[in-house]
């Protein structure tokens, strides 16, 4: 009986993990990651306002949260996303990054 039970919660674990790994390949495939031919930045530039967002680390916890993209001397963007943690009332956070547009031709290679 207690062998029965041990290859029970093998059979278990291993349908848990197959699931979980089918669940976040079946995520990661619904993500569009098709490429413009061209991009008018001029219109994406400026104070964007967040209403949704996918987790990332640098804005975990924070509310009102904004990213305002401008450009760079060298032709890239600057990004800058601020937010309050916890509430209007909570400390002031930042984070500072760059972006660039990518090569349409040479991403059509990959």
């Amino acid at each position: 009986m207690g062998t029965h039970i041990k290859f029970i919660r093998i059979d278990f674990l291993i349908m848990i993990f197959a699931l979980l790994f089918t669940s976040c390949k079946s995520h990661n495939s619904m993500i569009d990651k098709t490429v413009v031919k061209q991009i008018d930045i001029q219109k994406y530039l400026g104070i964007w306002y967040e209403i949704a967002r996918y987790d990332h680390s640098f804005e975990r916890g924070l509310e009102e949260v904004t990213a305002t993209y401008s450009l760079r001397e060298d032709g890239k963007i600057k990004v800058l996303n601020r937010g309050y943690k916890g509430s209007l009332e909570g400390e002031f956070k930042q984070a500072i990054g760059k972006a660039k547009i990518p090569d349409p031709i040479m991403n059509l290679q990959n």
